[in-house]
Formats: structure tokens, sequence, C-alpha cells
């Protein structure tokens, strides 16, 4: 796929099988409310999926709040890399855009988080920074869904992102699987819905 979106084609929409088969990575993305009065959903989401990244978002208009330092101080203290994408950049001038930028990188470095923010400008950056990111650096992207500036960047860091986890070594592993809800019937046998941790499961398959 060269980093390029294969999620349709000539033809329209592609399937799983034609996605998978084009492809040479694919990126799952999960969206996670990000207010204070969706906490919980948002903890459950990131807790349950075992995340390779966090991406958090910041628009350029508010800047950092309070909100984006308890979402940075949740990825870190998961032991989650972050990836902080500044949006909305057409709405604001460059006084205002630098401005953000150094907030960022100035929270970054305080004591509580004790990272590197490094602002990606090209795919050489890109390239380098995904060879470091085990270092404590953090990918800071700039932006604009309206002017499109920035994106063709932001899938770049997409293709090039290692994975976080050991995906293989957790596949190979005993099966766990963690139970968050059930749904029983007189007729049928209870539904049960979670998270795969590790391991795999097979049709039939008798569980402890």
């Amino acid at each position: 796929s060269k980093g390029k979106i294969i999620n349709t084609g000539d033809m329209g929409p592609l399937d799983w099988q034609e996605i998978l088969e084009k492809s040479t990575k694919v990126v799952r993305l999960i969206d996670v409310p990000g207010k204070d009065s969706y906490s919980k959903p948002m903890l459950s989401g990131i807790c349950s999926q075992y995340p390779d990244y966090a991406c958090v978002l910041v628009s350029a208009i508010e800047g950092i709040t309070e909100t984006t330092k308890a979402h940075f101080h949740l990825a870190f203290t998961l032991k989650v890399p972050v990836i902080i994408v500044v949006t909305k950049t057409d709405q604001i001038d460059d006084e205002k855009l630098f401005k953000v930028r150094d907030d960022i990188k100035v929270l970054l470095k305080q004591e509580t988080f004790g990272h590197i923010g490094l602002v990606m400008k090209s795919f050489e950056d890109i390239t380098l920074t995904c060879r470091n990111l085990e270092e404590k650096i953090v990918p800071i992207m700039f932006i604009s869904n309206k002017t499109k500036k920035g994106l063709e960047l932001f899938i770049g860091l997409l293709n090039n992102l290692p994975s976080h986890n050991d995906w293989q070594s957790l596949t190979d592993d005993s099966a766990v699987y963690h139970i968050s809800d059930a749904e029983y019937s007189d007729k049928e046998p209870p539904v049960l819905w979670g998270t795969m941790y590790r391991g795999t499961i097979k049709l039939r398959q008798r569980l402890l």
C-alpha cells in the first residue's frame, strides 16, 4: 500500500478481505470521548482495548486544558506512548500556534511527565522519531481538516509507527478473556462480552 489509504477502490468501498490482501499495515482507530463528563467511558475504552498508542487531540483554539493534562497523565501512567495532534490550525494565526506548540513542549518536560515533544515537519522527522519512540519522545502534529494541511504527514506517521505491543507473544500465550457483561435467556445459552487479553479461543473450546 506504500502508506496510502486503501479503504476504497475504483468500484467503491473494499471489503475486509480485499483490504487485508492489499495492505502492508492495518490501523485501527478507537474513538473515545474526551470531555470530563465522559471520563468513565473514556477510561474504559483505553483500558479495555490495549492500544499501541494514544492519540491526544488538542484544539489550536483552546490550547492546553486541564482535560488535556488528565489525558496525558492517564496515558503515561498506563505506559501507552502518546501522539499529539493539534487540530483547527487554520483558525488561528502563527503567533497563537507557536504558543500552543511551546505550551505543549513545556508541559511534556515537566517532572510529572518527563517527555520530549518533537514537531513533525517532514517525512524524515517521522522516520527518525519512529525509531526512537521508546526514548520518551512524543511526536507533535499540526493539521487542518478544512485545508488538509498536515494530513499527509499524519498519515505518514501512522504508516511508520511500529507496534508497541508484542501481539505475537500474546497470541501464543494461554487464553485470558475478561468478561465485562453478559446476557441471559431462558431458551438460549448466555452471551458474554469482554476483552481478549492474550491467547486465542477456538470454536467450542472449553475454558476454565
